[in-house]
């Protein structure tokens, strides 16, 4: 059983013994687990984010830009994402781009040039082989720790 939450990953190995009439269940291997939840994703999104805009400009940010859209975007961009998905939309991007504005800086500027992602009626569109390099580490990790 792979459970993957919010901050962390829950990874448990059990036997099911159906040689009697009763099931029986015992664990094959000690529970196991780490930091490779939904936040560890979010963190490799928001980065990617700050690299569209450049490291300057994002570091001048407040914090709180970072955690509002990991609320009010990043989490409905990862559920609408499906089989059949060629991009991801981010929609309510609004505190991102009027932080960037009070800044003098376009966030359509920001990306414009940059292959797979564009800024268009107030959403960020972004293809999504950009996104899943964001999941990678997470899952690299996941399957680590279930070869061990």
């Amino acid at each position: 059983v792979v459970d993957c939450g919010g901050g962390t990953v829950d990874i448990a190995l059990h036997d099911l013994d159906m040689t009697t009439e009763a099931l029986t269940v015992k664990a094959a291997h000690k529970p196991t687990g780490g930091p490779w939840g939904g936040t560890t994703v979010d963190d490799a999104i928001v980065s990617f984010l700050k690299h569209l805009v450049g490291d300057r400009v994002a570091s001048s940010l407040p914090k709180h830009i970072y955690t509002d859209m990991a609320f009010d975007c990043i989490e409905d961009a990862k559920l609408s994402i499906s089989n059949d998905s060629e991009n991801v939309f981010f929609k309510n991007v609004c505190s991102f781009r009027e932080a960037l504005e009070q800044r003098e800086v376009s966030l359509a500027e920001s990306v414009r040039g940059i292959a797979g992602v564009k800024y268009f009626k107030g959403k960020l569109i972004v293809e999504l082989k950009h996104i899943e390099q964001c999941f990678q580490e997470s899952l690299d990790s996941i399957e680590q720790e279930i070869r061990k």
